[in-house]
């Protein structure tokens, strides 16, 4: 039996806009609301999740991704504003949003998922949203604070980046969260 490994294609994002989110998960903690936040180092703007890959079949994937993507381009996001999913309700996920190049993300999303067809992999059901994900809420307490909290926040800019590659990396889960480790690098 072959090992497998949980990966994920993700554009990475640079130290300055990590530290300024970081910095804005130190003002929403002051609602101290039942969250877990993702640590900043985590940060990263996914793609598409792979899950469990044979250890085997990750050069083929690097390959056909960088055939596949090498006339794509590169091009420059802007990491702006904030919610939560769902926007109705009760909150599960607290994000931060691309704000400038949002359609250019979504057409490198759709081309990713398109050129790993073969593979077999399962397709997103819902569409895709450009987002980073800097929060997962886990129970009802102090929910109203943490809302109000990201009300007063939604024009919040974290600054802008060049996107020139991507990379596939690959997720341990760790009991004090996951570890990523990035196995490639493909330029667009």
């Amino acid at each position: 039996m072959s090992e497998k490994i949980r990966i994920f294609i993700a554009i990475e994002l640079p130290e300055d806009i990590k530290k300024n989110l970081e910095g804005l998960q130190e003002e929403l903690k002051k609602a101290s609301a039942d969250v877990k936040w993702v640590k900043p180092e985590n940060i990263h703007l996914t793609l598409k999740f792979l899950g469990s890959v044979p250890v085997q079949q990750i050069p083929e994937i690097v390959q056909e991704l960088k055939n596949g993507l090498a006339a794509f381009g590169f091009f420059s996001v802007g990491i702006a504003k904030i919610g939560s999913f769902p926007e109705k309700g009760k909150p599960r996920v607290i994000w931060a949003g691309v704000e400038k190049g949002n359609e250019i993300v979504a057409r490198l999303q759709d081309k990713v998922e398109d050129l790993l067809q073969r593979f077999n992999f399962a397709c997103e059901e819902r569409e895709y949203s450009s987002h980073l994900t800097i929060g997962r809420v886990k129970g009802p307490n102090n929910i109203k604070s943490l809302q109000e909290l990201l009300a007063g926040k939604f024009s919040v800019q974290f600054g802008e980046m060049p996107v020139e590659d991507i990379s596939i990396i690959r997720s341990d889960l760790k009991p004090d969260g996951p570890a990523y480790t990035i196995l490639e690098r493909i330029k667009l």
